[in-house]
């Protein structure tokens, strides 16, 4: 019984360094995706109010997607114009190894709406 002990703060010790280190590797993923967010918003709204055609848009995603570390291609943008409306949603995934031999596979799926003439 006198083992017990250090096993279970050795066990203790080895979970708490895996979640650090899982979190180590996720959250600047998370961050990016966030930042890429804001940038499909914003490429939304900047889209409506200049009237931008879909090449434009899908243009300045694929280079802020670039810029933030985001692997996508432009098959994964779909642009949309539908009763002055301008729609974008972009799919992709980020595979991150959180552990040796464990990969976890991240999605995300940023979209944003805005009217078409109008900030």
């Amino acid at each position: 019984m006198r083992g017990a002990g250090r096993i279970g703060c050795v066990l203790i010790l080895l979970l708490s360094i895996a979640a650090g280190y899982a979190g180590y590797k996720a959250i600047p993923i998370y961050y990016r995706a966030s930042e890429f967010e804001d940038d499909v918003r914003l490429t939304a709204s900047r889209a409506g109010a200049h009237y931008w055609g879909e090449e434009q848009v899908i243009q300045e995603l694929l280079g802020l997607a670039q810029g933030n570390g985001i692997p996508i291609t432009r098959q994964q943008i779909d642009v949309r114009r539908t009763g002055g409306q301008i729609s974008i949603s972009v799919y992709y995934s980020i595979p991150v190894e959180i552990l040796p031999g464990y990969t976890l596979q991240l999605d995300f799926r940023p979209s944003a709406k805005s009217l078409v003439g109008t900030l």
